[in-house]
């Protein structure tokens, strides 16, 4: 188990470091409507889903559970997109643990930009609405948060 997590470890960063050394196909921003995908949400850096359990927003080992589905329950008719867990929790950057009721407020949109290709998968970054200089981070801790967006592979979320 050691040998498995210390591989995926050595992964993760060379992957990170080769999106920060440019070895990623940029993409143009804008909305990634259109390659919208429900399901759990990777981060590149991590090789870990987002997860909502134990009370707040976290990466951790992708394993399918409710808490790790994420689904857009935003109106089709706007433009931002609104996050919630298949546990009814929304991510809410308003929260110091990053979830809360789903309520439809402005802590609970995102704008969501294509951030670039890796081996084939497209990666996307999610904004936060309610201030556009924050990006959903994967954290360099267990606790995913609002961190500048930096273009880096912490900020670059796909599906499994």
């Amino acid at each position: 188990m050691l040998k498995l997590r210390t591989t995926r470890r050595v992964l993760a960063t060379a992957a990170a470091t080769l999106a920060l050394a440019g070895g990623v196909t940029a993409a143009t921003a804008g909305s990634a409507s259109a390659a919208w995908r429900n399901g759990e949400m990777y981060n590149l850096a991590k090789s870990e889903c987002l997860d909502g359990g134990g009370g707040w927003v976290s990466t951790w080992g992708c394993n399918g559970s409710p808490v790790q589905i994420w689904r857009d329950i935003a109106p089709t008719t706007d433009s931002t997109y609104q996050l919630s867990d298949n546990a009814g929790q929304c991510l809410d950057g308003g929260q110091s643990s990053g979830l809360f009721s789903c309520n439809g407020g402005d802590w609970q949109r995102w704008t969501v930009e294509k951030a670039g290709t890796v081996d084939g998968r497209t990666y996307y970054r999610f904004r936060w609405a309610h201030d556009a200089s924050k990006c959903l981070d994967g954290g360099q801790s267990r606790q995913a948060m609002w961190f500048p967006c930096n273009g880096g592979a912490w900020q670059m979320w796909s599906w499994n």
